[in-house]
């Protein structure tokens, strides 16, 4: 029997989350730093004094959801404030706040009522120093002072709630892998289940049948010919049955299978749906369970799959799923081996890329009861 890989494919979630907060925030530090230099331009050497701090601002803004501190945001944080202190008294530009805003958000850390405190004492000090643009051009107070609360609490706010949606987002995989890791041990007890069921009755039989054995050896050793040949005879369908559990043969029904995949695939966040025209029966439905268990593994271990589609028919089943790898190979091993099984049974197993979709097919012709898809 087949078990499905404990380790699942990467959360696309929060693959997707990091790059796109990461564009935003990348496109939200260029609009602001460039508006910020174009109202500086008014003389040569305004820009080149807020480029220092802009290229420091960046770190923090690429990597905004790792811990901002040492000796980088330290250097980042002095130097923007006294950045943002030589553009208030010499009115470079009021949008050069953010030489404060972007490293003081991001070393922002901590409880909601840590972190609301933190932003509060970062943006008055802003505002404070805003004010030292009165000395020389009074009438540029309300501006920078009002830029000097308005875009630390913007950034600020970004930080926290781009932080907070991933710790969220984390701990919400966390308890994903720990619900599929689950199935996974409720497969594996499965089978434990079924190889105690098989080895468990035949092991208690040959103790009976050894010690009977032993005491006939010498009294009627004919007898105990026919005990030992009992007990090899038992072995060897013991072997025969620990075989078919191994290869997923015992005890197989279609809908067995089919709540088991759906389980599996629930516990990766796949969507899953099953079209039923009519159920299999005989050598069909133990082979389309075969079909559907080695799809179900390949699935979850080859590919990032969101959806799958089902669909039955007394003559056939066929699965489809996205989330292709680049890697992917049509034949794989188990398939192939199925492939070999199916076709003893007059039958054909085929599998196929088609419009960025796997498929798995199989299909008995032979059966008298086929319908068409």
């Amino acid at each position: 029997m087949t078990v499905p890989a404990e380790t699942t494919s990467p959360t696309r979630t929060l693959a997707r989350m990091r790059v796109l907060v990461s564009q935003g925030f990348i496109v939200a530090w260029a609009v602001t730093w460039l508006t910020t230099l174009a109202s500086a331009a008014d003389s040569w050497w305004h820009p080149l004094l807020l480029l220092p701090s802009a290229g420091l601002t960046l770190p923090p803004v690429l990597r905004w959801q790792q811990t901002y501190a040492g000796t980088r945001a330290t250097l980042g944080l002095s130097v923007g404030i006294v950045t943002w202190t030589i553009s208030s008294l010499l009115h470079i530009s009021p949008g050069a706040v953010v030489a404060v805003a972007i490293p003081a958000a991001a070393m922002i850390r901590g409880k909601t009522n840590i972190s609301l405190f933190a932003s509060t004492g970062t943006i008055m000090g802003c505002a404070a120093i805003g004010l030292l643009v009165s000395i020389t051009q009074s009438q540029l107070t309300l501006l920078y002072v009002g830029l000097a609360v308005l875009l630390p609490a913007i950034w600020a706010l970004a930080f926290w709630g781009t932080r907070v949606s991933w710790n969220l987002l984390v701990e919400l995989d966390a308890g994903h892998q720990t619900y599929t890791n689950l199935a996974v041990l409720r497969e594996r007890f499965r089978i434990a289940a079924d190889l105690h069921d098989i080895q468990g009755h035949t092991l208690h039989v040959v103790k009976l049948k050894t010690a009977l054995a032993q005491r006939l050896l010498r009294a009627d050793p004919d007898a105990a010919e026919v005990e030992i040949a009992q007990i090899q005879e038992l072995l060897l369908e013991t072997i025969g049955q620990s075989k078919s559990l191994a290869h997923g043969e015992r005890n197989l029904t279609l809908a067995g299978e089919l709540e088991n995949a759906r389980q599996l695939f629930e516990a990766d966040n796949i969507d899953v749906s099953v079209r039923n025209g009519g159920t299999p029966t005989g050598i069909v439905e133990t082979l389309s369970s075969l079909v559907l268990r080695e799809a179900t593994t390949n699935i979850l271990r080859h590919a990032q799959a969101n959806q799958v589609h089902i669909t039955l028919t007394p003559a056939s089943i066929l699965i489809t799923n996205d989330g292709l790898s680049t890697s992917v190979d049509p034949d794989l091993n188990g398939l192939a081996v199925l492939r070999k099984r199916i076709n003893e049974a007059d039958g054909h197993l085929i599998a196929r890329i088609e419009n960025d979709e796997f498929i798995t097919e199989a299909e008995f012709p032979g059966t008298q009861e086929r319908k068409s898809l």
